[in-house]
């Protein structure tokens, strides 16, 4: 807990200073990140094939799992699809892109989805070949890690990187927040302090509100991850709701161009998302000890 309130303190102060500032520093851990995984994929597929790694698969790929519930389901697929939220960072940057700035933006995207996919398949992979477990004190990134590299240097460098882009990742809200505070401050819905700005440039009523309260629920939840991610995908996905709700009543009255088309496609993604219900019933598991 003390860590994630040190972190925390460091990403308020490197947005204070400025966002040109915080995004250069913050460039270094995102690269060091993945590096340090695609070495780790890499090294861990070719220990495999050279039959320096044996096959420790817990299970089958057809074993049934027993203990399922539909609540569990609902956590695992509500906390994992948190990950995927930072996918609007990218389109709430275009304006920020080189010219042709939408396809720049796009280019990135297909880059970042690219990224995301062979992680996701080789840490799949990896996991599941060395019987990684899931374990209250040892997460699965470490295990394969350490299945791979074993308990040196380049271990604590992998664990290293983690915490890094970790941070990068809290940062987003650094970003958005303020500005966002600033917009409803202008139309009179928070006090009239989160107009200002600070010395740099940067909105830092709102950096510093977001700073203090993160914290606070740092303290409340003792930093345990199992209730604060569910917490934190019911702030994302009830505001993703509403705004997808905005849009489809924006269609609906404008009615330009093809607008049923758009209008269908938007309602078809909030009908489809993980919708935020399924982080209340995780949270709400994680609360009372249901599963």
């Amino acid at each position: 807990m003390i860590v994630a309130i040190i972190i925390v303190l460091g990403i308020m102060a490197i947005n204070l200073r400025g966002m040109r500032d915080s995004a250069s520093f913050l460039t270094f851990p995102v690269y060091f990140f993945i590096i340090m995984i695609i070495g780790m994929v890499l090294w861990g597929l070719f220990r495999i094939a050279t039959g320096q790694i044996a096959y420790h698969a817990s299970a089958g790929l057809t074993t049934s799992v027993s203990g399922m519930s539909v609540v569990l389901f609902l956590r695992a697929f509500s906390s994992g699809s948190s990950s995927l939220t930072g996918v609007e960072a990218i389109s709430n940057a275009v304006p920020n892109f080189k010219k042709p700035k939408s396809h720049n933006a796009s280019a990135t995207l297909a880059i970042m989805a690219t990224i995301l996919a062979l992680f996701f398949a080789g840490i799949t992979f990896l996991s599941y070949y060395t019987g990684i477990r899931p374990m209250a004190d040892n997460t699965v990134l470490s295990q394969i890690a350490e299945a791979v590299f074993g308990h040196g240097l380049i271990y604590y460098l992998i664990q290293l990187s983690t915490a890094l882009i970790l941070a990068v990742a809290a940062n987003t809200g650094f970003s958005a927040f303020p500005i966002l505070a600033y917009n409803l401050a202008k139309d009179k819905f928070l006090p009239h302090a989160y107009l200002d700005r600070g010395d740099r440039l940067g909105y830092s009523n709102g950096i510093i509100s977001l700073a203090v309260g993160a914290i606070v629920l740092i303290i409340i939840f003792n930093g345990k991850t199992s209730l604060l991610i569910p917490l934190y995908a019911i702030g994302v996905f009830v505001p993703f709701t509403l705004s997808q709700s905005g849009m489809i009543r924006h269609w609906f009255r404008v009615r330009e161009g093809i607008w049923p088309l758009k209008a269908s496609s938007t309602s078809s993604g909030r009908l489809f998302q993980p919708h935020w219900l399924f982080a209340c019933s995780s949270y709400i598991s994680a609360t009372f000890g249901l599963t």
